[in-house]
This record gives C-alpha cells, sequence and structure tokens, in this order.
C-alpha cells in the first residue's frame, strides 16, 4: 500500500541530476529550475533532490544560490536534499559558512525543511518517500 501511496504521488519528489562546475553563470539557471518545482501551485514538489554525483567544482556565488534554495523551501514547507558531494564542494559549502542537516534515511523526518544533504542517492530518495509517507 505504501508503494502505491508513493508511486500515485511520485510528482512531489523531483529529482535534478547537476553536472559539471555549479558557479555564478549556471547557478541562477538551476536556482529558476528548482523554484519553479517548489512553488508551482498545481503541481509542486514536495522534496526536490539535487545528486550532485557529476559536479566537479562550486564557487561562492553557487554555494550562495544553494543557500537561498534552502531558504525558499523552507519558507513554503518545503526541503531541497543535497546528495553525492564530491569533497571539494563540501568543504566549498563549509568554507561558505553554509549549514548543512546531514539526514539519515533511518532518522526522523518531522520538520525536515530547507536545505538538507544525505551522503547517498539511495538513502537521500528513501528520505523524500519517508517525508511524502509522514504528511
Amino acid at each position: 500500500q505504501q508503494d502505491e501511496f508513493i508511486q500515485m504521488n511520485s510528482h512531489k519528489i523531483w529529482v535534478i541530476h547537476v553536472d559539471g562546475h555549479v558557479m555564478f553563470g549556471s547557478s541562477p539557471h538551476l536556482v529558476d529550475e528548482v523554484c519553479a518545482a517548489l512553488l508551482k501551485r498545481e503541481s509542486s514538489a514536495d522534496s526536490v533532490l539535487l545528486n550532485f554525483k557529476g559536479v566537479t567544482g562550486l564557487d561562492y556565488s553557487g554555494a550562495l544560490d544553494l543557500v537561498t534554495l534552502g531558504r525558499k523551501a523552507a519558507a513554503v514547507g518545503r526541503r531541497v536534499v543535497l546528495t553525492e558531494l564530491s569533497e571539494i564542494v563540501l568543504d566549498t559549502l563549509l568554507r561558505a559558512g553554509v549549514r548543512l542537516h546531514r539526514q539519515r534515511a533511518s532518522g526522523a523526518v518531522d520538520g525536515l525543511l530547507g536545505l538538507c544533504y544525505s551522503d547517498h542517492y539511495h538513502e537521500a530518495l528513501k528520505l523524500c518517500e519517508d517525508v511524502l509517507l509522514a504528511d
């Protein structure tokens, strides 16, 4: 029954695979796409999962854009989950002062809003599904 519910509501979880270097020139497009997913009235996403496995770098501007996404998501009661962050990307986020809420699939999902982080893609997807089931 849970699988059926998730299948019927799968449109509430958006997965975006990000590649290349996230920087001042490319991050505004990413912000626009994610904000559109979070703010559409009829078919808005409860969770947007950003898989950073293909990301080779992140500059300060890109880090700040991710913070902005987290704030916008929290303001509308939703979440952006980052996953598969390389050491370089994680280090840039931490140096920029970004506070990441690291989540585990087995952890509590109550009040999980804004910018979050999960180490592995499948764990992050399970987390998004758990949030969907908890609502």
